[in-house]
């Protein structure tokens, strides 16, 4: 009876790891940009995964809701998607290293609340309500919880190789354009 007890004591200590697992490197994360550590920022993000994100993001921003965009299967989205990362890749690259993500996310709205205006489990439950889990692999953290989805950036971390990192962040569309605009201005020829 007692192998029993151990072996059920270990699959629910395996199962709590696992279930707040996400949440705490998601924590680790928005701290080590807060603080500006790239390098510890930088070992929990799949840069790959972020790259077809950000090319996804901009080859939807592109086509919007015009014909060309519904007339496009997911596969062909992917596949665009994949070009226009491979194409774009020079134009994103100063927001695809390390240094650019973390100066991304500390620039846009983190939902931190000033000192003393909610308490730490008050915080901690408007963490949890912002996440969504897809699958067992996936889950997703809108930020700031208390705006509007418009409004929201959507970080997803992916269960990959026994560690959770970072593979997308949705950007909402005001900063989208606002990226675009600053990346063609950086890379347009200058003219006199």
């Amino acid at each position: 009876m007692r192998w029993l007890i151990g072996a059920l004591a270990v699959i629910a200590l395996a199962w709590l790891t696992y279930v707040v697992s996400p949440y705490w490197t998601a924590a680790s994360f928005a701290a080590d940009v807060r603080r500006g550590d790239v390098l510890a920022a930088a070992a929990r993000v799949n840069f790959h995964a972020l790259r077809l994100s950000f090319a996804k993001q901009f080859l939807s921003e592109g086509l919007g809701a015009g014909e060309i965009g519904d007339a496009l299967s997911s596969a062909d989205v992917q596949i665009a998607a994949g070009t226009i990362a491979v194409a774009a890749d020079p134009l994103l690259e100063p927001l695809l290293s390390a240094r650019g993500v973390v100066d991304l996310l500390r620039e846009t709205p983190a939902g931190e609340d000033g000192p003393g205006r909610a308490s730490v489990l008050e915080r901690l439950m408007r963490f949890l309500a912002a996440s969504r889990w897809r699958g067992f692999r996936n889950v997703y953290f809108a930020l700031p919880p208390d705006r509007a989805a418009e409004e929201q950036v959507r970080l997803q971390f992916r269960l990959s190789r026994l560690q959770w990192r970072l593979v997308s962040i949705d950007l909402p569309a005001a900063t989208r354009k606002r990226i675009a605009e600053r990346v063609l201005r950086l890379k347009a020829p200058k003219t006199r």
